[in-house]
């Protein structure tokens, strides 16, 4: 029944028709990127970890992040990278899914665990694929139901759902937590401890809210139809980039403690080298 459609195991990606004198430049920045994401994060793992005096609750949360970011930017960045060099466009779509799947595990790490995203890929892989052609230069639940030839409606009221419970939850949780802090901090005498909550309190939300806004207006735009594509791909692109790049130095390098640790560690490896 199926066979009149494209049904290929590969994808016709929308790539960045880049010119012969854009691909070096292009390659050379995504390289360094996913460089420096993955120093400042893997910096950030390792001072945890290898620091007893920072096996405590705070920074055991905290190691989330990064571990949440790499997994993010690793989804994106060495497919990205490839793409740039090859320029095809093209991709298994087994490798589609796979990438897809990491991609929402990094967006949905904070607040759900790996059950609830994996009903959402369940309900997609259910479905018959009658295209090829995706509308993004990387891949995720939305772009991959438009590949799909029948009715959508379930996995759209699912994703809808899931990402109003995690709005809802992430928001909570995180406005809470700011109010105690600062209801605290504000009740203290010390007109220092003031400003410093303030001041980390504000460098941290910046970077919450940039990737709650960006990851919002991503989902949104899939049920805007003018919405230019390429702002669209911006987006979801900036959303795997910007977060990742930020968060080692927002929430760990800012971090008085992990500051110092990563600081002597750097020190200790520059000197015994």
């Amino acid at each position: 029944m199926y066979n009149q459609y494209n049904t290929s195991s590969f994808l016709q990606m929308k790539g960045f028709n880049l010119s012969s004198e854009s691909v070096i430049p292009a390659f050379l920045f995504a390289t360094l990127s996913y460089m420096i994401i993955l120093f400042c994060n893997l910096t950030l793992i390792l001072t945890i970890v290898l620091n007893r005096s920072l096996h405590q609750p705070m920074y055991l949360i905290l190691l989330n992040l990064p571990i949440n970011d790499l997994i993010g930017s690793s989804a994106l960045f060495p497919q990205l990278i490839k793409e740039i060099l090859r320029n095809s466009g093209i991709m298994q779509y087994s490798a589609c899914v796979a990438q897809a799947f990491f991609i929402h595990i990094y967006a949905a790490g904070t607040v759900f665990n790996l059950i609830l995203i994996a009903v959402l890929f369940f309900l997609l892989l259910r479905l018959p694929r009658c295209r090829s052609e995706m509308t993004n230069p990387y891949c995720d639940n939305a772009s991959l139901l438009t590949l799909v030839c029948a009715d959508t409606t379930i996995n759209n009221i699912y994703g809808l759902l899931i990402s109003a419970f995690s709005q809802l939850v992430a928001n909570g949780i995180v406005l809470y937590t700011y109010l105690r802090i600062l209801i605290a901090c504000f009740r203290s005498k010390r007109s220092d401890t003031k400003a410093k909550a303030l001041q980390t309190c504000a460098t941290h939300l910046i970077v919450f809210l940039l990737l709650e806004c960006l990851g919002l207006f991503t989902i949104i735009s899939y049920r805007l139809s003018n919405v230019s594509p390429h702002f669209r791909r911006f987006m979801g692109l900036s959303t795997l980039i910007f977060p990742p790049t930020l968060n080692p130095i927002i929430y760990g390098l800012k971090t008085k403690e992990i500051r110092e640790k990563v600081l002597n560690f750097l020190k200790n490896r520059m000197f015994s080298s």
